[in-house]
Formats: C-alpha cells, sequence, structure tokens
C-alpha cells in the first residue's frame, strides 16, 4: 500500500489550467493556486486585444473558475442556510450563468484585496439570498392572484375600465 501512495505522490502532475504557458508558477497540490497572475494577464487580453482574442480569454477564464470551483461553491451551498432553495448544481449553475458571463465581475474582484474563493462565496451567497427573495416574491405574487380569482369577477374595477377603455378603442 505503501509503495502505491510513493508512486502515486511521484507521478508529475499536471500544470492547470492545461492553456497556462510552460513555466508559469505552480503545479496542482492539495489546495491548488487560483493563478491570480494567469488570471489578470487573460482580464487584460480580454480588455485589449483583438475580439478573437478577448472572446478566447474570456471563454478560458470562464472554464478555468467553473471547473476550480464548482465542487467548493457545491459544499457552500450544500452547507448554506439556502440549501432547501433550490439543488446545489442549480444554485452554483445559476450564479456562474448570472455572474461569469460578464468579465467585469472578474475585473472588480481584482480591485478588492480578496481572495478569488471568497469573492466567489460571497457572490454565491449573495445570488442564494436574491433568488430566495426573488421567490417569495414570485409567492406573494401567485397568492395575490388567487385571491384576485376567488374575489370572483367583477371585483376589479380599476382593471374593468382599463380593459373596456382598450377594448372601445379598438
Amino acid at each position: 500500500k505503501r509503495i502505491a501512495l510513493a508512486a502515486f505522490a511521484m507521478r508529475p502532475r499536471p500544470r492547470y489550467p492545461a492553456s497556462m504557458p510552460s513555466g508559469s508558477v505552480g503545479f496542482v497540490e492539495h489546495f491548488p493556486s487560483t493563478h491570480d497572475t494567469w488570471i489578470v494577464d487573460q482580464l487584460r487580453v480580454v480588455g485589449g486585444g483583438s475580439p478573437e482574442q478577448a472572446a478566447e480569454a474570456a471563454q478560458q477564464l470562464r472554464t478555468h473558475i467553473m471547473a476550480r470551483y464548482r465542487e467548493p461553491l457545491l459544499a457552500y451551498a450544500t452547507a448554506s442556510s439556502f440549501r432547501t432553495l433550490s439543488t446545489p448544481d442549480d444554485l452554483v449553475h445559476g450564479f456562474f450563468a448570472e455572474r461569469l458571463h460578464d468579465v467585469e465581475y472578474l475585473r472588480t474582484w481584482t480591485g478588492t484585496g480578496m481572495k478569488l474563493r471568497r469573492w466567489l462565496c460571497n457572490g454565491l451567497l449573495l445570488h442564494m439570498f436574491n433568488e430566495a427573495k426573488k421567490r417569495r416574491r414570485d409567492a406573494r405574487a401567485v397568492d395575490a392572484a388567487a385571491e384576485a380569482l376567488r374575489q370572483g369577477p367583477g371585483e376589479e374595477p380599476a382593471a374593468d375600465r382599463a380593459f373596456d377603455r382598450a377594448w372601445a378603442r379598438g
């Protein structure tokens, strides 16, 4: 068993992400680096490269962030007080879709001095809070609509007048 573990430990670890230039900092370890310098370099390409280079750099950034942080953010969502809101996958993927489509979210992070993992956890928490708020608001709207239906026709005088005016105009 020790020989197998030693062989595993001695095997070369791949650089991460695969698109990093040779000579870049660090191997993947137990707690791999976020590769802040690489991320900042990619943000520069997004902001100053050709449209093709910018699109490629933005896609590499998204792929890197999602691959590196998906599992930790799933664990965060699972342990969060918002865990009953939806599945952790839905929460994390919704967060990624909402925030990572625009690289400005990452550009803002570079000016905060925060670790990227803290920035993403805070962002996921805010996303889950906003999702809960939206669902409460939607539930209230459904309740109000159901109450209006229970009251029966003709109980909405302002709505009836607006309908009649629009109907008369043709």
